[in-house]
């Protein structure tokens, strides 16, 4: 059974649900790369990798929160563009 990971409909909400939902889904699409290069290198260099792991997971946080924002006002800029020739 597949799961509804977007809201359905155009109304604002489900629009900035959406625009908030695909930030969070690129961030998990690369947490496993995250944790697999935090092993390895946590191996060999644990305080070095406990950084870069703060430094990253700061920077996903401050980045979704631009990305999700980012989508909206393209969303919006998209609904109040004018068409570029007339029919």
């Amino acid at each position: 059974m597949c799961t509804q990971l977007y809201a359905e409909g155009f109304s604002k909400e489900a629009k900035e649900f959406n625009c908030h939902q695909r930030a969070h889904q690129q961030a998990l699409e690369t947490y496993s790369n995250f944790i697999a290069c935090s092993i390895i290198g946590g191996i060999r260099q644990p305080l070095l990798t406990s950084l870069a792991g703060l430094l990253y997971i700061v920077a996903r946080v401050k980045w979704a929160k631009v990305s999700a924002k980012l989508f909206i006002f393209l969303l919006q800029r998209q609904q109040t563009a004018k068409p570029l020739h007339k029919p």
